[in-house]
């Protein structure tokens, strides 16, 4: 999760999302649909990125992002912790 505000400045887009059918599945699982889905994800989320001069690929981006754990927080510490926020509520 990111938390922030927009650079007026900066015309920022909407990012495409994965298709909810091919992450919800209601009482059946086609497994065969899956693929073709996420290869058409894949080539819409290409075109956000490369309008942002970022590397095109969600997989690649997606097995980097995964990769970083040292950007986690430690298991058992909480969000307001991890994020040094104090006072809410």
């Amino acid at each position: 999760m990111e938390l922030g505000y927009p650079d007026p400045d900066e015309e920022a887009g909407i990012k495409p999302r994965l298709p909810q059918e091919s992450f919800l599945h209601i009482d059946a699982y086609d497994a065969d649909a899956v693929p073709e889905q996420i290869r058409v994800y894949e080539e819409t989320l290409a075109e956000y990125y490369r309008d942002y001069d970022m590397d095109p690929s969600w997989g690649r981006r997606l097995v980097s992002l995964l990769g970083r754990r040292r950007h986690s927080p430690p298991r058992g510490t909480d969000l307001q912790t991890f994020c040094g926020v104090e006072g809410s509520g």
